[in-house]
Order: structure tokens, then C-alpha cells, then sequence
């Protein structure tokens, strides 16, 4: 189910806001050049963002964190999209899951130890925007 520009959406999904579906949204954006919406969900926004995830994402170069804020989860986002990754996470009512990644919660953790999981998921984004780009490239 590709959107009317023709772009796949890819989903990601966590249980809270602790940043890991943000950081990846924003990876997979700019790895895809645009190519993917990128898209984030969570079962629970009460959450600030972690200023340590703001502040390690900054570090790699992206500003705007906010831009990939979460919706709320629901079953009808999630059939909306070609893609759901989850985030290490169990999502009630999520009857799909393409990957999960394996990468632990950012959620109250100092800098030094956000850095890994960042690069965590800066990994696993440019693998599935690779992954996306050359499935674009050869259907062309």
C-alpha cells in the first residue's frame, strides 16, 4: 500500500515515547532522502522526549526531532503501513510485525549511553532505507 506519491510507508513502533521510533523515523527519512515516509507510533505519549535523545540526535545531525513526533498507536495505523518495525517493544492490537529491533530504551539514560543506541538505530535505518532504495531502484 504505497502513498499517493507513490512512496512506501514504513512504521515504527514502540510502547512509550522513550525516543527509539523518533531516532529512527528521522534516520530512515533522511538515509531514504525522502524516498519512504517514515512514520512512528507509540501506546503511550504521556512521556516528555528524553533530552539526551534530542541531544544525541543533534550530535548526528538531525535537528528536528520534533518533525517525527509520535501518533498514538492504533490497529488502523498499522494497516495503513507496508512496513512495521517494533522497537524491542510488545503493542497490544499490533497484528503485524515485519522486524524488530532489538535495541534497548533510551528512557532516562545519560548521553554516553544514548550514543549506542542511537548508532543502533542509525545502523538498522540505513539498512532498510538500502533495503527500500534498491527495491525502488529495480522496479524501475
Amino acid at each position: 500500500m504505497l502513498t499517493d506519491d507513490g512512496k512506501a510507508r514504513v512504521l515504527f513502533v514502540c510502547s512509550t515515547r522513550s525516543g527509539r521510533s523518533h531516532m529512527a523515523a528521522a534516520f530512515l527519512h533522511a538515509f531514504s532522502h525522502g524516498g519512504v515516509t517514515a512514520l512512528s507510533a507509540v501506546c503511550d505519549r504521556s512521556a516528555p522526549l528524553d533530552s539526551a535523545v534530542i541531544e544525541a540526535m543533534a550530535e548526528a545531525g538531525i535537528h528536528d526531532l520534533q518533525t517525527y513526533e509520535p501518533a498514538v498507536f492504533t490497529p488502523a495505523i498499522a494497516e495503513a503501513a507496508d512496513y512495521i518495525v517494533a522497537l524491542n517493544c510488545a503493542v497490544a492490537g499490533l497484528g503485524r510485525v515485519d522486524a524488530d529491533w532489538r535495541i534497548a530504551d533510551p528512557a532516562g539514560k545519560p548521553l554516553a549511553e544514548v550514543r549506542p543506541i542511537r548508532d543502533a538505530i542509525r545502523t538498522a535505518a540505513q539498512a532498510l532505507a538500502d533495503r527500500f532504495l534498491e527495491a525502488v531502484t529495480s522496479a524501475h
